[in-house]
């Protein structure tokens, strides 16, 4: 059981003993640092020793839950809306305690032109290194990562295993921090009916356990809502009676401009 005393998490006391003795080179209350060999390359990471699992923690981790980007051995975030990514950045940074951050543009292929007009907040960051991934859906997306196979395997796939667990001990106001995140990555708005909308993928392995964490959340804050599964996905929707109770608890805590806007016009 991931241990959550109060508000914090010790990750130290989640890592086998014998691992510590093999890979641990140094700890201290803020950092532990692990060294060890891939290959023939070897590595020295870095992983957070407390994890305060306060609004902004919540916030970030139901982001990184609904849109997180890379392997085994990369921590990271794909969103056109650039409010996004600078939260995950400023969690990878003060909460994580990461220093070698990625920032980028991803688009489909070369023939996509990245218009900076698109975007005010693109414009500003087009100094930004350009990757290409012509499997993704669109035609481009920002993304900020961390290369760190460490943090993601010790730190990040833990504590969204633990999550049910840690937020039956959280307040009301953390777990509307975290559906405020899941909103803010994964929400779409029907306009025409005035409800939300969020599908979660079967094909991905979490899919059934994401589907269950949300839809216990929303009944924790007593938000309305019901449930439709095909063969591929299964879909959250909040009716138009759930949306004044998402604006009361769970808006303040979103960053997507749009998203908050399209809530409070539905009032």
């Amino acid at each position: 059981m991931l241990e959550s005393r109060g508000i914090e998490v010790d990750v130290i006391d989640r890592l086998d003993l014998r691992y510590v003795k093999n890979y641990v080179r140094y700890f201290d209350d803020k950092i532990i640092v692990v060294e060890g060999k891939n290959g023939q390359r070897r590595y020295l990471n870095v992983i957070p020793r407390i994890i305060e699992f306060n609004k902004f923690t919540s916030y970030n981790l139901g982001l990184w839950i609904g849109d997180r980007w890379g392997g085994k051995s990369r921590v990271g975030l794909k969103n056109k809306d650039i409010a996004l990514i600078s939260s995950f950045k400023s969690f990878l940074l003060h909460t994580l305690y990461q220093e070698d951050i990625n920032e980028v543009i991803i688009r489909r292929s070369g023939e996509v032109i990245i218009d900076a007009q698109i975007n005010d907040a693109l414009q500003a960051k087009m100094n930004l290194r350009v990757i290409e991934d012509p499997s993704m859906f669109g035609n481009w997306v920002y993304g900020v990562y961390v290369q760190n196979g460490t943090l993601r395997t010790k730190v990040m796939d833990k504590l969204i295993s633990e999550l049910p667990e840690i937020l039956q001990r959280s307040s009301e106001q953390i777990v509307a921090a975290f559906v405020g995140g899941v909103m803010d990555a994964e929400a779409y708005m029907d306009y025409n009916k005035k409800r939300v909308a969020i599908t979660v993928s079967l094909k991905k392995k979490t899919g059934s356990f994401e589907v269950n964490l949300y839809s216990w959340c929303l009944k924790r804050l007593y938000i309305p809502h019901f449930i439709i599964k095909d063969r591929i996905s299964q879909v959250i929707k909040v009716p138009y009676k759930g949306v004044r109770r998402l604006i009361e608890l769970v808006e303040p805590h979103m960053k997507s401009l749009h998203k908050k806007n399209m809530l409070l016009s539905w009032t």
